[in-house]
């Protein structure tokens, strides 16, 4: 998976760590983070939370952290694009977010009100996964030409180890 940080959260000291989980385990993956932004003079963190299949999961504990946790529950709110908020106070970028249900989460710190304007918002996404350690983005495929010829010559070697066989 690659880093789900867009420019902006990134130069703006949003820090991901994620969860290390065995292969096939499950986990909480912030697949999108973006901010800060003007959203309707709104000075919160919206969240959303998704199940391997993109449909919004309702009832969900989430925990935001600033020295302390405070926890919610995500919500239908129907119509809206995030199912829970969290209002930001602190300055600078001190509060972080995980998902809080005893499965492994990976965990977005770094927002805030900073020295951003006087509103503004942040939002992440999370979504159920399986697997590991997220790994980097793999070497980009071969074209087909190449494909071909390499299994072509795969196949010649396959026909000399069966002649002398």
């Amino acid at each position: 998976m690659n880093d789900p940080r867009t420019d902006a959260a990134k130069k703006w000291g949003i820090t991901y760590a994620p969860a290390e989980v065995p292969f096939g385990e499950r986990v909480w993956r912030c697949i999108y983070v973006d901010g800060p932004e003007e959203w309707g003079g709104r000075v919160s963190t919206f969240l959303d939370v998704l199940d391997n299949n993109g449909q919004r999961i309702v009832g969900l504990r989430v925990r935001w952290f600033n020295g302390g946790n405070s926890f919610k529950s995500t919500e239908p709110k129907t119509g809206e694009p995030f199912s829970v908020d969290f209002p930001m106070f602190a300055a600078g970028n001190s509060y972080g977010i995980q998902i809080a249900d005893g499965q492994p989460s990976d965990t977005v710190f770094g927002f805030g009100l900073g020295s951003f304007a006087p509103h503004h918002t942040f939002k992440a996404i999370f979504k159920l996964d399986r697997g590991g350690i997220p790994v980097e983005p793999p070497i980009d495929p071969p074209d087909n030409i190449e494909l071909d010829e390499a299994l072509g010559q795969i196949q010649h070697w396959l026909d000399i180890a069966k002649e002398l066989a």
